[in-house]
């Protein structure tokens, strides 16, 4: 065991001087255990110095648990994914170390005032996003949704149970026309669904699905803008399609995906946790494996596969966000359509990439701070609006 080495990886990791092949070398000795206990100890005693010095960061250590126990559930939620898996706790320490992109090593215990000064803000109206949406029933019609009402909504054929923040469509047999209901969410909101096939979709903020209220004929085609998750029911008989945005579909027959499709994103990125799915827009089609994504570029129409990034495309539905080596931009969309807030950027902000793993339902001022104590932005509030500028 080649401790020095490891520590002087670390070191350049967090100066931002580790080249590509030294990541890769990091990432290697991250699946031996001996290395993740020793990342351990130097995060304790960099906490006992910083304790002794009268620097109490109760806020960091709760993070970097938080970090933990995330990582550990996802270890545990894609254990049947046939792909390759790290040992859970060095999942665990290369969570810790993207954490807050080396401040924990850095800023915060070289005598960090971010943490004690806060983030100036005036956010007593800013809360997480829930669980609540608006259904579009077939004759126009509208019905609010929420987390704790509970009804059932009969409409020709369809039976619709809503219970406890989750719709679940049954069919009781074949209408003569199709049918189509919008389930639509809301900023600051998210919603499950159970189609009558058995299929469930998890639907994220600012996205809307169009659906079937009974499915025939030879296809399953719902239609999404926005994000959503997907479990596919397996029918042989009749292949399940995701239409995006009138541009690309994802054909599938029984698998599970997610798909980001907002229209202020440069791509539509499908990422495959299990089974397999086609992606095709009208000149080229793709077949994902795995752990792959597909990404459709809005302008040029490209459509390519690439190495996904499974556990950061899903964080959402998990109840987590995850940045990874993610420009300040997309980071900040992500946070205005949860908290439902508005962004303004002042002075050059461009190029700043952010890493970090934080709980979805934390203060916005938490998330805030977090993203500030890597030493990159600073971020203060006026109402609902969060004013991002070069620290």
């Amino acid at each position: 065991m080649d401790t020095d080495n490891f520590k002087k990886l670390i070191d350049q990791y967090i100066s931002g001087t580790l080249n590509d092949e030294g990541k890769a070398a990091l990432r290697k000795l991250l699946d031996d255990p001996r290395y993740v206990r020793e990342l351990e100890q130097v995060m304790d005693r960099q906490l006992e110095a910083s304790a002794a010095g009268g620097e109490q960061y109760p806020e960091v250590a709760d993070r970097i648990k938080t970090a933990i126990e995330a990582k550990i559930r996802e270890e545990a939620r894609v254990r049947r994914m046939p792909v390759r898996r790290t040992w859970p706790w060095a999942a665990a320490a290369a969570a810790v170390v993207l954490l807050l992109g080396g401040a924990l090593f850095t800023g915060v215990f070289r005598n960090e005032k971010t943490l004690q000064q806060g983030i100036p803000t005036q956010t007593a109206s800013v809360t997480p996003g829930s669980t609540k949406a608006v259904l579009t029933l077939a004759d126009g019609s509208t019905i609010t949704l929420d987390s704790s009402g509970n009804r059932v909504i009969q409409q020709g054929v369809a039976t619709i149970r809503q219970n406890a923040g989750a719709l679940e469509y049954a069919a009781s047999g074949r209408q003569a026309t199709t049918s189509y209901n919008i389930l639509t969410t809301p900023t600051g909101g998210q919603y499950q669904l159970t189609l009558p096939d058995g299929s469930r979709i998890w639907l994220n903020a600012s996205s809307s699905l169009r659906f079937p209220t009974t499915f025939s004929g030879s296809e399953r085609i719902v239609e999404l803008k926005g994000e959503a998750y997907f479990e596919i029911a397996k029918d042989m008989n009749m292949p399940f399609k995701v239409k995006v945005n009138n541009d690309m579909e994802v054909a599938v027959l029984g698998t599970h995906f997610n798909i980001m499709a907002y229209a202020d994103e440069s791509h539509v990125t499908t990422t495959l946790l299990e089974g397999a799915v086609k992606v095709l827009n009208r000149n080229k089609e793709v077949l994902l494996n795995v752990g792959q994504q597909a990404l459709f570029n809005h302008r040029t129409k490209d459509l390519k596969v690439t190495p996904g990034d499974v556990e950061g495309a899903v964080a959402w539905k998990n109840s987590y966000f995850k940045f990874t080596d993610e420009s300040i931009q997309s980071v900040m969309r992500k946070i205005a359509r949860w908290y439902d807030v508005e962004v303004e950027y002042r002075g050059n902000v461009n190029q700043k990439a952010l890493w970090g793993t934080i709980s979805r339902f934390e203060n916005i001022t938490e998330v805030l701070q977090m993203l500030e104590l890597t030493g990159t932005m600073h971020f203060s509030m006026e109402g609902r609006k969060v004013i991002v500028s070069q620290k």
